[in-house]
């Protein structure tokens, strides 16, 4: 690599034309709208930012696709899809869901930016943080289960798959948050962790290069912490069912058999997944909500 920073996050050779938009903390996107405070992530193809939406005071997750024109955005067509259809239905509060969208062109390019529910930590982030438990404790457990349930049967009647279900793609609701003022808020996440992004031959940095970046950070993890209500997140491998990917990253453990053997995708591979997520179940109650499911 030609650049050097001392902060663990999103790789530096991916900031070039096609890939990630350079953000720093302070800066406000959408006509000034939403005023980013702090970074909560980023993977392959998009960074996610906690911001302050100025406009109905609130707090919100902005996810910012990287500029690629080969990039399908399938996750913002199903998002769509989802706010154009709110069905009123008891599953429909256990999932992530768009609260607006728009883009950004940049130094690297033009990139697709959702505004997005502000979540807490992820099933998997509770049990990572709890080393000395093996499993959740049961009442919990049941409650994940039966929402995550829920949520699926909302996107199963809309033929959506998720497509990619696992513990890190449970999250908590966290509603007490948008109570904090922005000082209290940053003391709940977290001064941001900076580092200095640094040309190795010391030339200045080009323009599609932050100065800087940011260590993600999460809402506080807490097993005591009244955690009541789940919701799927992260629609990025999620397709409708005229538009089937050819191949899915679904990782291997919740692999559905059909993605393995390259046969014909739907929605039920969700199925698959979900059936590991409870594999505590006896084997006939598995069947039975599998075959709940599938008459959705």
């Amino acid at each position: 690599s030609t650049h050097t920073c001392d902060v663990d996050a999103e790789p530096l050779h991916r900031y070039h034309k096609g890939g990630y938009h350079p953000v720093h903390l302070g800066d406000c996107l959408s006509d000034g709208r939403y005023k980013v405070l702090h970074k909560l992530g980023w993977g392959g193809y998009s960074t996610v930012w906690a911001a302050r939406d100025t406009g109905n005071q609130t707090y919100v997750a902005v996810k910012i696709a990287v500029s690629e024109p080969n990039h399908q955005n399938r996750e913002t067509t199903v998002l769509r899809t989802l706010a154009a259809k709110h069905l009123g239905q008891p599953g429909y509060q256990h999932l992530m869901t768009m609260q607006d969208s728009f883009q950004i062109s940049g130094p690297n390019g033009t990139h697709e930016c959702l505004v997005l529910e502000l979540l807490g930590p992820s099933v998997a982030d509770l049990l990572d943080a709890h080393s000395g438990i093996e499993r959740l404790p049961g009442t919990l457990a049941k409650t994940i289960a039966k929402q995550a349930l829920l949520g699926l049967c909302v996107l199963h009647e809309l033929k959506i798959a998720h497509a990619d279900l696992h513990t890190r793609n449970l999250a908590f609701a966290i509603p007490t948050v948008q109570a904090l003022r922005e000082e209290e808020f940053l003391q709940n996440f977290g001064q941001p962790e900076i580092g200095q992004v640094r040309r190795k031959d010391g030339q200045p940095l080009a323009p599609g290069i932050p100065r800087y970046l940011v260590k993600p950070t999460s809402y506080p993890i807490d097993l005591k912490s009244s955690f009541k209500s789940i919701k799927i997140v992260d629609f990025g491998q999620s397709f409708l069912s005229d538009d089937c990917p050819g191949v899915l990253n679904t990782p291997l453990p919740v692999r559905a058999p059909e993605i393995i053997f390259k046969d014909k995708l739907d929605y039920r591979v969700d199925l698959w997944s979900m059936a590991c997520l409870v594999s505590l179940a006896p084997a006939l109650e598995l069947i039975v909500i599998r075959g709940k499911l599938l008459d959705t």
